[in-house]
């Protein structure tokens, strides 16, 4: 059973050194492994992510599902498990079974992404928020999750982190805002006030449901205990040529003001969070090479920070 990985795929394996190519080395014999425990014919490798490897396949009803296996350190596929488990299926895939050891799950098999099916960043925007509203999580407590204040101190370190790292990219005001904006999260985080989201909404992480093509279920979460703000403000970070196109603040805010009507929450929060992310994925993709991607979300950064 020999596969071609994608590319992404095997540079994330290649940061591990030995580690990751024992992995890959046994990759093989862990499918099989894992077919024969849970019954499976392996059709093929899908694509999207580079922390996991996610294959299609048949269990032997003909149920399509999708068999995933997380690259050791970087994907943990017991708390996406986690998520999965407490949605039962809804907003999130069907979670059939897990394998601790093998850091391994089989769950509902999904469809095309929403970015592939929906070209207009408004219906993106708004079959997201629709799949938010069953997505997210009514919960007590973090249960082992990050938390909305963590985040927003751990984006601080790494804004601050980057930026000096890769030689002051943008410029220094949208560093001090984003700064203030992360302390300002942090001081509103309201446990009482929270839910369990995803943490990293996107249109590669929405896909369509292979029995209802008018629904959507959301992949990949990184689990955060925080308010519903965070989602929305992930969710704006992308779309920067939408912004850079015209007025980029006003386009900004009507497109958040879009956000906090669809899902009635709070503009403002969302506000915040979109620049924190933007800010953050916008470093991390200068230093993973992805430059265009990254120097316009941070073009966009330096936009909003000077007409603040």
């Amino acid at each position: 059973m020999a596969f071609q990985l994608p590319q992404n795929v095997l540079l994330k394996i290649q940061e591990h050194g030995e580690q990751g190519r024992l992995w890959l080395q046994n990759l093989d014999k862990t499918v099989a492994q894992l077919a024969k425990q849970w019954h499976l014919q392996i059709a093929e490798i899908l694509q999207g992510g580079s922390e996991s490897i996610v294959f299609a396949a048949t269990q032997v009803n003909d149920t399509q599902v999708a068999l995933k296996l997380g690259i050791p350190n970087m994907c943990d596929t017991a708390k996406e498990a986690n998520i999965y488990r407490l949605a039962a299926g809804k907003g999130y895939p069907r979670l059939l079974v897990e394998d601790k050891i093998n850091n391994a799950i089989l769950m509902e098999q999904l469809g095309l992404p929403l970015t592939i099916v929906q070209a207009s960043m408004e219906n993106q925007l708004q079959i997201m928020c629709q799949t938010l509203a069953d997505a997210w999580i009514e919960s007590d407590a973090p249960q082992g999750f990050l938390s909305g204040a963590e985040k927003a101190r751990s984006l601080a370190e790494y804004i601050q982190e980057m930026w000096q790292t890769l030689n002051a990219p943008c410029s220094g005001a949208s560093v001090e805002q984003a700064l203030g904006y992360a302390a300002a999260r942090e001081n509103a985080y309201d446990p009482h006030k929270s839910l369990l989201v995803h943490g990293d909404v996107h249109g590669l992480n929405t896909l369509q449901c292979i029995d209802n093509p008018k629904q959507y279920k959301f992949i990949d979460p990184d689990g955060i205990f925080a308010e519903p703000e965070l989602d929305l403000g992930v969710m704006m970070r992308d779309f920067s040529q939408h912004f850079l196109a015209g007025d980029t603040l006003r386009l900004a805010q009507e497109c958040c003001q879009m956000l906090a009507s669809l899902t009635t929450t709070d503009a403002n929060a969302i506000w915040q969070w979109s620049f924190l992310e933007r800010m953050s994925t916008g470093l991390l993709l200068l230093k993973i090479g992805l430059t265009d991607e990254g120097k316009a979300m941070l073009s966009v950064a330096d936009c909003l920070s000077a007409r603040a």
